[in-house]
Order: C-alpha cells, then structure tokens, then sequence
C-alpha cells in the first residue's frame, strides 16, 4: 500500500462523522506516529477537514491500569486550533473550563472546588472522564503499554467510547512485536479500518527529509541508495549532516558529498547495529582490501560476503583518513571539528590538484591531439591553463610549457608566467627548493632554476614575525630585514600573533615590537611599525574589560584610540 493509498484514506475516516476505529500497523521506527502527526497537522488547518472538534494524543508507555488510561486521554484533549503543539497547563485549564459544556452544575461545583493539578482526587478523575465525548484519540505504542494494563481492556475501553461517546480512534502499533496476541484476538470485534504502514526507503526519505539544502538534497539521495527505511534512523542522520554541512562550509562540492557519502553509510551501520543484514561500522571502517577481491575467497565467511555485497552496491570501496574521523563522530555523537577541517582541507587540495591537473592536460590536447595550425590556440590556452591552476601544477609541468613556448618564439610570456606561478605558490616554501625535488634533473629551463633559487634563498634568510620578535625581545639591535619583516607585517597580523601567543614570551614580543613607536626620527617604516603595534592592541582592548586594563599596562589607553 502506497502513502498516497494510506494518506487518502486517513483523510476520508478524518472527515467522516461517523465514529470509527483505525488502526495503522507497521514495524518500529518506519515513522507511523511521524506520518501520522504530519496529516493531521495539515488537515487541522483545512475547514471541514476534521469531524471532530477536539483531539488528544496518549501513549500507552507505562500507562497500569485503566483509571490512569481514562485520565491521559482527559488531561491531553485539546481543541484542533491547538493541534500540533504540547499540551501544557494551560490546555488543561481549558479541559476543566470544558466540562461544563456537557456537566450540570452540581458536577461543576465538584470540579472548581479542586486544584487542576495531576494529582486528581478519584472524585476529579471521574466528572472528567464524563466530558470525553466526539473526540478523536490517537493511541500509541500499544506494545509497550504497563503490564498490568491489558489490552482486551483497552480494546473494551476504546469500543465503548466510540459507541456511547461518538469517539474517533485511531491506534499506532508495531506489528512485529511481542504482546499483541489480545489485539489480534478482538481487532475483528473493535477494529473498523487496519493498514499496514510498510514505506519504501524513497517514501521515508520524503517524510523525513526536506531538501532545503544542498546537504539535505544529497542526503535524500544516499539514503535512498542505502535503503533506509527507519525514520528514527533518518532523523539521527540528519542532524550529522547538518553539522558536517556547517563545518565543511565553503570546501569544494565533491568533498562535502564524499563526507555525507560515508556519513550516511556509518549512522545506518552504527544506528542499525543489530541487524544481521547491515555491516557493523567496526567492519566497514576496518574493511581493508577486501572489497577488491584480494586474498582467498574460501576465507571469507558468507556474512562478511554479503555485507562486502552491500558495500560494493552502495559504491564504498575503502575507508581513508576522512573516514576514520567520521566515523569516530558517529560512535562520539559529536566531532572533532580541528581534526575534521584539517583533514577535510587535505582532501579539498588534493582533489582541486587533481582537478587542476586534469585541465592543465586538457590544454595540452591541443598540442598533442592535431596536426593543424593551430600554434596562437594552443599558446592562449597554455597560458589561460596554467593562471587558473597554477597552485597545483608541479613544477615539472611548468617546465615543459615554458620549453614550448620559448621555442615557439614566446620568451617574454615565458618569462612572465614563471614570475606569476611564483607569485602564486609563495605561500610554499618547499617547491623552491630544487635540491629536494625528486625531479630537479628534469628542470631543464634555466631561468626557471634561477628564478627558484634565489626565491628559496630569499625565503630561507628572511625571518618570520616571530622570530624577529623572540631576537628583539632578548637582544638590543636588530637588522634591517628584521625591521622590514616588522614593518611589512599589518595590524591584522600583529592582532593575530598577540591573541594566538601565550606564556611569559607574550609580554617580551608585544614590548619589542611597541619599541617602535618611541623612536620619534626613526623615519617612515618605523612609524608604521608603531602605528600597527598601537592598532593591534587597541582592537585587543576592545575585545573585553579585562583586556583593556591588560593593554592598559604598555602604555596604550582608548584615548589614542579617539585622536
């Protein structure tokens, strides 16, 4: 039965004024109660979409004896303008204020003359099971009801109040749990309408999932792949996606959906631990090769078979970093958001330089792939190629296309793209450093060799922030590179080494470099030292009344902040 079938005749028994018993049956957790409270949310806004005028919602969870029963059902009426929100004290007042709609007036004194509290005199309880009448009740987890309730009883209860009090019912229960022999023995008697509640995993995902984000879009996807058909599952999932959504923020497409890929494969494993025919998410995470078939097939058990089966369909291969930090936030409930955005960023590059790479070949298609003259093409997309992934290009493949083009004539745009992959690829040190390049011997352009080298000497002799700092504050001279790096250095920059510093070093770098600022002739680049110093540290004193005073102590108040 399709959710189309079982929502168009929810609907009809919902507006029909005659006093009837539903029942919606379904394993655990494939959403019966989550369906169900999303129809009759939506047909209490529609006029005449409800016969009845008031609702009330009660789980059997724990629920002993009748008394306790017929009281649930009193306490937890409300009118439909209120459904869909929790009952509360207010709501209750309101059953009470009710009574008197269908009670006499001596019954009314009864009632007023009581606290509306939970703990009602058996009095109270009794002139309020009284005004339930034309209602529609939702009975819930039927299976898991007190043990001292039986369920012929509850059946009897439910029978009579539709009978005598023109009730509606409608009963959620797990059909594959224990407990039900009673309801299957009188559902023929008290029963009027039974559908199975049995979704497709892409029925599920459309209850349970709202794609409202690229995320969620993605995860309705995975999650039909999967099969899932466990709303509760559906609904844990969700709430890691978000999170990996927010924290993966801003990182390439394809590593957000690898992330969500494994997410949703280990909630399913992790929630789902159990059934025989899941993995565990200890055997997914420590799959190693099997999934490509190494080793003795004879070895592996005829679980571990299947399971592989079930890998293998849904596309997981192999299990990497990533993964492994993944799947510890599943089991965690939580994760490590440092470690997950840093391993994260290890993949992004990696998969841009693959990416980038790719493209850079494409370009060279155009030398390789013809015999057309086609040498002004070729030229334009080298260079266009190379500005756009110039972070990722080796620089082997550097070398091969400024060859090209210094052979076709391009010197100058040679030149100038070599300064350019530099420019851009300051930010690494390492790749300057042709004596440590597996190969270095392959770089046969000259002015390439050249030009690395003395970037890589440049970089090597010139000191970071911080260590200029550590010399100043421990020694009284300094050097004109020193000078330079601090000058070069912003105030956004000096604001960062001052917050991220601590320990007894803080006190001696923030004093160096505010040493500046008393030299009155020390010229144009010591007054931007002094200037950024001083900008530094008044934006630290924004930050918190503690840090003002902090500041306070170098000789920096908010009044140069005012001037």
């Amino acid at each position: 039965m399709t959710l189309q079938v079982i929502e168009d005749c929810i609907s009809s028994f919902l507006c029909s004024d005659k006093a009837e018993v539903l029942a919606i049956r379904g394993h655990w957790g494939v959403g019966k109660t989550f369906f169900w409270n999303k129809i009759l949310l939506e047909k209490s806004n529609i006029s005449g979409a409800i016969s009845s005028n008031r609702y009330a919602y009660v789980s059997l969870f724990g629920l002993n004896n009748l008394e306790a029963l017929k009281f649930a059902i009193f306490e937890n009426t409300v009118p439909n303008s209120l459904i869909g929100k929790e009952t509360n004290l207010e709501t209750f007042s309101k059953n009470v204020d009710g009574i008197s709609v269908s009670l006499s007036r001596k019954a009314m004194n009864a009632v007023f003359s009581l606290k509306p509290l939970k703990g009602f005199s058996a009095a109270m309880e009794s002139v309020a099971w009284l005004s339930v009448r034309k209602t529609l009740i939702c009975v819930d987890d039927l299976e898991r009801k007190g043990g001292n309730l039986s369920l012929k009883d509850t059946l009897g209860l439910i029978s009579y109040l539709k009978e005598n009090r023109d009730c509606k019912f409608v009963l959620l229960l797990n059909d594959n749990e224990e407990g039900l022999d009673e309801y299957r023995k009188y559902r023929e008697k008290v029963i009027d309408i039974e559908l199975s509640f049995a979704p497709s995993a892409e029925e599920c995902a459309s209850i349970a999932i709202s794609p409202t984000t690229p995320g969620l879009k993605i995860f309705k996807e995975f999650s039909i792949s999967l099969g899932v058909s466990n709303i509760r599952t559906i609904h844990k999932t969700k709430r890691l996606v978000l999170k990996i959504e927010e924290i993966l923020s801003g990182l390439d497409d394809q590593v957000i959906r690898l992330a969500l890929s494994s997410i949703v494969l280990y909630s399913y494993c992790f929630y789902r631990s159990g059934n025989e025919k899941i993995p565990t998410l200890d055997y997914v995470v420590n799959i190693g090769t099997a999934l490509y078939g190494f080793g003795k097939n004879d070895q592996v058990s005829d679980q571990h078979k299947a399971w592989n089966s079930f890998l293998k369909k849904y596309g997981y291969t192999h299990t990497d970093e990533l993964d492994k930090v993944l799947a510890q936030g599943v089991e965690a409930g939580y994760f490590d958001e440092p470690l997950l955005k840093k391993i994260a960023s290890a993949k992004n590059a990696e998969i841009l330089s693959s990416r980038s790479t790719q493209k850079f070949s494409g370009a060279w298609g155009l030398y390789h792939n013809s015999f057309q003259d086609n040498e002004d093409e070729l030229v334009a997309g080298l260079e266009k190629s190379l500005k756009n992934n110039a972070k990722n290009i080796s620089p082997l493949n550097l070398n091969g296309t400024i060859v090209l083009l210094k052979e076709l004539g391009h010197e100058k745009l040679a030149s100038e793209l070599i300064d350019f992959y530099i420019s851009q690829r300051s930010d690494n040190s390492e790749i300057f450093n042709l004596s440590d390049y597996a190969f270095a011997g392959d770089i046969t352009d000259q002015e390439i060799r050249d030009k690395f080298t003395n970037k890589y000497s440049d970089i090597e002799r010139r000191p970071s922030l911080k260590e200029v700092l550590e010399k100043l504050s421990t020694t009284n001279g300094w050097s004109q590179i020193d000078e330079q790096v601090l000058a070069e250095t912003s105030a956004d920059e000096y604001f960062e080494l001052f917050t991220s510093e601590t320990g007894v070093h803080l006190d001696g770098y923030v004093r160096a470099a505010l040493q500046f600022k008393g030299f009155s002739k020390g010229g144009d680049q010591r007054e931007i030292i002094g200037n950024n110093v001083e900008a530094a540290l008044l934006r630290i004193a924004d930050t918190s009344e503690l840090n003002k005073r902090r500041v306070n102590k170098f000789g920096i108040s908010h009044k140069s902040s005012s001037a």
